[in-house]
């Protein structure tokens, strides 16, 4: 028996090097591959949902958009609206306004008159030969003619 018969053909440790080294790479490829296809099956239904979410009838996120378009313009053109009414109102009130200012204007000039003509009945003095009572008639009723 020589030293030779003691140790493993070269075939045969090179075929257990090759199982030392490849058996473990190929179970940690498999674990990687295995790990990131399970990964890539959850992204698939994750992003299934999600298409569904957004193409469901009525309550999909398309339709929930199209719906805010329709309401957004509705609610521009009741602002509009509203808008117009204000101006509106705004122009009604400032002729309002104009006219008080004219009414007041007119009733202070006629009240000023009428303080003048007041003004002017007290400060006559009766003519000779009239009596206050005579004279008084007398303006009475140059103002009523």
């Amino acid at each position: 028996m020589s030293i030779r018969d003691l140790f493993p053909s070269r075939l045969t440790v090179a075929a257990v090097l090759g199982c030392v080294v490849f058996i473990p790479l190929a179970v940690t490829a498999s674990y990687q591959w295995g790990v990131t296809h399970r990964d890539m099956v959850r992204e698939e239904q994750r992003a299934n949902g999600l298409w569904l979410d957004i193409d469901a009838p009525n309550v999909g996120y398309k339709d929930r958009l199209t719906m805010c378009g329709a309401n957004l313009a509705g609610a521009q053109s009741a602002l509009a609206r509203q808008n117009q009414a204000v101006d509106d109102l705004k122009a009604a009130s400032d002729a309002a306004a104009v006219r008080a200012q004219a009414a007041v204007d007119a009733a202070q000039a006629r009240a000023r008159a009428a303080q003048q003509q007041a003004q002017t009945l007290l400060l006559e003095t009766p003519r000779p030969g009239e009596t206050r009572c005579e004279a008084a008639d007398r303006l009475i009723l140059e103002q009523v003619r």
